[in-house]
């Protein structure tokens, strides 16, 4: 056998080889099954599902509890709060229910607080009436202290009232009609059209010409005699009513 038939020959067994080797890879890939991805799962059954639905619940409501705890902690916070802030909050309203509606009157005075302290003057037959002299004379802008010392001194009241005031309701010595028991000083119906009649009187026919004092209304009260002795008088009550 020649060289050439050789290589030929050697060539030929190669090709067979490759050829055999290329069917056989084929073969292979083409028969091998393929690998499918297995899922395992977990068998659930309907008590499971129970207490997983159960065990929810549980937390919810744990969840649940514990909101209802703090929003009561807040509440009570709020509530202490405000309870702290109560008796300050009433001191204010009570502070302005008394400036709206208990206005101070005179010498720092309410009305009641000046009626009570008028009260600690008035004996006798004119024994509280004191808030009807400091309504008075707060209506009508009088001086409540020189009206009551006028009052005291020409009736005796700050111990014994006089006949006038126990028999005619003449409080302040005012002559007029009708008659005082055929005299000439006016009776009053009742003590407390005496006590007004008496405050208007001494409004109209002296405050408002400007007198004002014990000094500038004595002479006309009493007349020309009398009178210096009348402003002592006058004066010393006003200041025994300002400390009583």
């Amino acid at each position: 056998m020649n060289k050439k038939r050789k290589i030929s020959l050697l060539l030929t067994i190669i090709g067979v080889l490759m050829i055999g080797s290329a069917c056989l890879l084929e073969y292979i890939i083409f028969t091998e099954k393929p690998v499918v991805e297995t899922r395992h799962h977990e068998k659930i059954t309907l008590k499971d599902m129970m207490d997983a639905r159960e065990k929810t619940s549980e937390d919810e409501s744990k969840k649940t509890e514990k909101e209802q705890v703090v929003q009561e902690v807040l509440a009570m916070n709020e509530k202490e709060t405000v309870t702290e802030k109560a008796p300050v909050v009433q001191e204010e309203v009570q502070d302005v229910y008394l400036e709206v509606l208990q206005p101070v009157v005179y010498e720092n005075m309410t009305l009641e607080e000046l009626g009570q302290k008028l009260n600690r003057s008035l004996n006798s037959t004119i024994s509280g009436y004191g808030f009807l002299i400091a309504s008075k004379a707060t209506e009508l802008g009088i001086d409540p202290y020189l009206a009551v010392a006028i009052m005291l001194h020409e009736t005796g009241c700050k111990w014994n009232c006089s006949r006038l005031v126990q028999s005619c309701n003449n409080v302040g010595g005012q002559k007029g009609s009708p008659s005082c028991n055929g005299s000439s000083y006016k009776a009053y119906a009742t003590l407390e059209e005496g006590i007004t009649g008496y405050m208007e009187n001494l409004y109209t026919n002296y405050y408002a010409k400007g007198l004002t004092t014990a000094e500038t209304i004595a002479q006309k009260y009493v007349g020309t005699t009398g009178w210096s002795d009348w402003i002592q008088k006058v004066n010393s009550y006003i200041e025994s009513i300002r400390t009583a």
